[in-house]
């Protein structure tokens, strides 16, 4: 199994772009797989430079229904002349903000293109999308964060996140991958789940953002012991999870901690 950063907020390769957001490409014993697509069409340079045919792809994966994540989608599908399929959950396009410092001005940080997406709409649980990639939503709320909103009905509410979709990849010899965007839902909750509930037995790598950005010592080290007590053999962590964060996790796990910047490519 490979996998490849192609968009993150920092660059290891100065040949590719970068920008806040997240996108991940991986090859498993034939299939390929986009999980999310960064913000802009950045995306498009990047996999050129790669040498990604996106379609090629199996599907893409928007892991939920921010700009940062989803953004690019739209670029990818006009780009193509057979557009991937481009799995979500169904409540990845309700609007979504974030607040400024002091709940003042509400800004549009959504899936703003989704119109422009022939998208296969998921529900809630655990689905299987091949031999090889399951994704799964976690059965409650993430913890209420009151500057990341979302609107219904004209309502102004803090985000639940029922859209967070987490992705699992299995390879032919029983490695195992797995990607979150960001954990708006937390180790907390994600880890307890994957292992206890699903009957997860290792993970070999976990790629992506753990949202610990702006968060205290305290919390950060919570989340660290939570992460403890569980078997997960390498964490290639970006994005939200926040430089202090970085500095924790790799305090604790040496080596078996990267950062996982742009270009930056993970043989598993």
């Amino acid at each position: 199994m490979r996998a490849q950063v192609l968009i993150e907020n920092n660059s290891s390769c100065l040949a590719l772009k970068s920008e806040h957001g997240l996108s991940v490409f991986v090859h498993v014993d034939g299939e390929k797989w986009l999980l999310d697509a960064g913000q802009t069409d950045k995306i498009l340079y990047n996999a050129n430079q790669a040498g990604i045919d996106f379609e090629q792809l199996n599907g893409i994966i928007v892991s939920h229904g921010h700009y940062d994540h989803a953004g690019g989608v739209s670029h990818i599908v006009k780009s193509v002349d057979r557009a991937p399929v481009v799995y979500a959950h169904q409540l990845s396009a309700i609007a979504k903000y974030s607040v400024a410092t002091g709940g003042g001005m509400k800004k549009p940080n959504g899936w703003l293109a989704v119109g422009d997406v022939d998208v296969a709409w998921l529900g809630s649980g655990v689905v299987q999308l091949s031999d090889k990639v399951k994704v799964f939503t976690l059965p409650q709320d993430a913890p209420k964060n009151e500057r990341l909103m979302q609107q219904r009905c004209g309502v102004y509410e803090p985000d639940p996140f029922r859209d967070e979709i987490f992705t699992l990849i299995t390879d032919s010899e029983g490695r195992t991958l797995l990607y979150a965007g960001c954990t708006h839902h937390t180790l907390e909750l994600l880890l307890p789940y994957l292992f206890e509930e699903l009957g997860i037995e290792k993970i070999d790598a976990f790629i992506g953002g753990l949202h610990l950005m702006g968060r205290s010592e305290e919390q950060i080290r919570e989340s660290l012991e939570v992460s403890k007590r569980y078997n997960v053999g390498r964490w290639y962590v970006n994005h939200c999870t926040g430089d202090e964060a970085v500095k924790i996790w790799q305090a604790e796990y040496g080596d078996r901690c990267m950062q996982a910047w742009t270009g930056d490519v993970i043989e598993l």
